[in-house]
C-alpha cells in the first residue's frame, strides 16, 4: 500500500458507494523508469505500455487512494481470467488513453491531469457461450443475483419484469400496470431489472431475455411463458 493512501479494501467500499467517485478529485500520475512494471523510458515510444500509470482519487473528506491504470498485458491478464480476450478496440482506446497521459507530462512535468465526469457504469453483462460460439441458455432461477425464488410469485420479489412495445423507432418497455420503464425494446420482447443493490454500481438495469427459454422442446409455450404473459402482455 502506498504511504498516506487508504487500503485497497477501502478503495472498493468506497467505490461500491454509488455517486462517490463523480464527488472526488482523480489524477493520473506517472512513476519512475524502470519500475516493477517494466523498462518504461519516455524518451523510447516503444516502450510505453510498459509505464506504471497511477490514478490517484482524493475524497471530498480528505481521504486518499490509489489505483494503477493497467498495462495493455494487464488488462489482457484480467479479461482472461473471466475467459475473455480483449479486442483491437479495446486495446487501442487503453493504450490512446494511457499516451495522452504521457505525452502531456513529457510536454509539462509539472502539469496536473485530471479526469472530469467520471461514472462507473453496469459494466458488460456476460454471455455465457459453447466453444461454437452458441448462448448457453440458463434459468433464472438459477442465476442468484436476480432474485427469483419461485416464477409463481416473481411479482413480490424485488426483480422486476417488463416488455417491449411501439412500433419501430418508438419502442418503449412497459410494466405490468402499463408504466413505462428505462430503456426501449422491442416490441413483444421481455425484459427483466434485477435489484439496484446487485449491480456493481447499485443502478438497475434491463437484461432482454431470450425467447427460447420459453417453449418446451415441441415449441409450445413454456409454463413461463404462460404466466408472463397472464400477467403483463393481458392486463
Amino acid at each position: 500500500m502506498f504511504k498516506g493512501y487508504e487500503s485497497g479494501r477501502s478503495l472498493n467500499e468506497y467505490l461500491s458507494t454509488p455517486g462517490m467517485l463523480a464527488e472526488s478529485k482523480v489524477t493520473a500520475k506517472i512513476g519512475p523508469k524502470d519500475s516493477k512494471f517494466g523498462s518504461y523510458d519516455p524518451a523510447n515510444k516503444a516502450t510505453w505500455d510498459e509505464a506504471p500509470i497511477y490514478i490517484e482519487i482524493e475524497a471530498k473528506d480528505g481521504r486518499k487512494f490509489m489505483a494503477t491504470l493497467k498495462t495493455i498485458e494487464g488488462a489482457k491478464g484480467i479479461y482472461r481470467t473471466h475467459g475473455r480476450e480483449l479486442s483491437k478496440s479495446e486495446e487501442d482506446r487503453i493504450r490512446e488513453l494511457r499516451n495522452q497521459i504521457i505525452e502531456a507530462k513529457i510536454n509539462d512535468p509539472n502539469c496536473e491531469i485530471t479526469f472530469k465526469n467520471i461514472t462507473i457504469t453496469n459494466g458488460n453483462f456476460n454471455v455465457n457461450r459453447t466453444e461454437e460460439g452458441e448462448v448457453i441458455n440458463r434459468n433464472l432461477l438459477d442465476i442468484e443475483s436476480l432474485g427469483v425464488r419461485d416464477l409463481h410469485n416473481i411479482l413480490d420479489s424485488e426483480t422486476k419484469f417488463g416488455i417491449g412495445k411501439g412500433v419501430a423507432d418508438h419502442f418503449i418497455i412497459m410494466d405490468r400496470n402499463g408504466l413505462p420503464m428505462e430503456g426501449k425494446g422491442g416490441s413483444g420482447k421481455i425484459f427483466v431489472y434485477p435489484p439496484a443493490q446487485n449491480t456493481p454500481a447499485g443502478i438497475t438495469r434491463n437484461i432482454k431475455l431470450n425467447e427460447a427459454r420459453f417453449s418446451n422442446e415441441d415449441n409450445s409455450p413454456s409454463e413461463l411463458a404462460r404466466y408472463l404473459a397472464n400477467v403483463i402482455l393481458y392486463r
